[in-house]
């Protein structure tokens, strides 16, 4: 996937870095020299992080200390690639989406209310990938539906307003090929502005 297509997303090498602490610091001061200019960022790509460090910096920037803000995290083990998404109301908009839809289901006799019970979407959760090339790759899919209790979830949607389509296509790649098979479905939500609302 080619970083520079996307009009909303800023990518930064790693590759001066001799450290772990150097590659965190450097993705968190810049973070927060973007967050502080009122940058208007969807995306944030960290590349040539070595392999072997990627999923720690991932652990470490869920500390609240670190970041101002809360970002929607991956990291890609085979092009060593971290990426940060910058979640707003709107992306977020598709968790209020998908539980409409299930109440819609439900109403319309599509799906049972044990069915109802089975397929709650989750968000914000990590998923530790299995499966080459993607081992131990690391992602938060954007929602994720896992009826039964498995690792992995079985359904997943992946939405962007800013993205391009290829962007949200590698975030699906990722998951899909990465689990081995225990996601079965992933789901695309392109979102784009109505001109006339």
């Amino acid at each position: 996937m080619s970083l520079t297509l996307e009009p909303l997303a800023k990518s930064f090498s790693a590759v001066s870095c001799k450290s772990e602490s150097d590659i965190l610091d450097l993705v968190v001061r810049t973070l927060e020299d973007c967050y502080s200019n009122v940058d208007k960022v969807a995306r944030y790509y960290f590349t040539d992080i070595p392999a072997a460090w990627g999923p720690s910096i991932f652990v470490y920037l869920d500390d609240e200390e670190l970041l101002s803000r809360k970002y929607r995290k991956s990291w890609n083990s085979r092009d060593c690639v971290l990426c940060l998404k910058v979640p707003t109301l709107l992306h977020n908009s598709v968790q209020r989406w998908f539980t409409k839809c299930c109440s819609d289901w439900e109403r319309s006799g599509l799906i049972t209310p044990n069915e109802r019970d089975m397929i709650d979407g989750e968000f914000g959760t990590i998923y530790t990938l299995p499966e080459s090339p993607f081992t131990k790759s690391l992602k938060e899919p954007d929602i994720l539906v896992d009826p039964d209790d498995q690792h992995l979830p079985s359904v997943l949607f992946e939405s962007g307003w800013s993205e391009p389509l290829n962007a949200l296509e590698a975030d699906c790649e990722l998951l899909l090929k990465g689990g081995g098979g225990l996601t079965k479905i992933a789901i695309i939500i392109k979102f784009t502005l109505n001109q006339k609302n």
